[in-house]
């Protein structure tokens, strides 16, 4: 998701399935929100800002303020993008914390600071998304059903 040139998985934030990677079901993925159920991968080069209760949040300095904000434990890791973080690290890590207090709750629902819930299933059988809704909106979760991209796509980049 940055547009940071690395080529090499070790050198990105990223989230493996659990288990055998040919049974993997990585497909929680929607507006800049990543979930799976194994721990989140923090490259060795970046250094959490701020940490506490299973939170990590980096920041990363360029043209944009983008913040990072990861939560790992041993079967649910998490990735939330901040492209235009106006807190400090600090008050991202309470604001993610007062919004998301019980760790079990973490496993099916995340809230943003500004409100928006996404809930999930990270351990939705493969053939089907890990995304189940977005402030209460169910989302049609048959990918192998949805209508393939035409047309021009407008560009996000995260450069650094």
């Amino acid at each position: 998701m940055l547009a940071d040139g690395e080529t090499d998985i070790t050198r990105c934030f990223h989230i493996p399935g659990k288990g055998h990677w040919r049974r993997w079901n990585t497909t929680g993925v929607y507006r800049n929100f990543a979930v799976a159920n194994a721990p989140a991968v923090v490259p060795e080069q970046y250094k959490a800002t701020a940490a506490e209760d299973g939170w990590q949040i980096f920041c990363i300095q360029a043209n944009i303020p983008l913040a990072i904000a990861v939560y790992t434990s041993d079967d649910l890791g998490i990735i939330v993008l901040f492209p235009d973080a106006k807190e400090t690290p600090m008050e991202l890590l309470a604001a993610l914390k007062e919004k998301n207090p019980e760790p079990e709750v973490l496993h099916r629902k995340f809230m943003g600071p500004d409100g928006d819930v996404l809930e999930y299933e990270p351990e939705a059988p493969k053939g089907t998304w890990v995304m189940q809704s977005h402030n209460s909106d169910m989302l049609d979760r048959d990918y192998d059903a949805w209508p393939q991209i035409s047309g021009d796509l407008t560009v996000s980049s995260f450069s650094r």
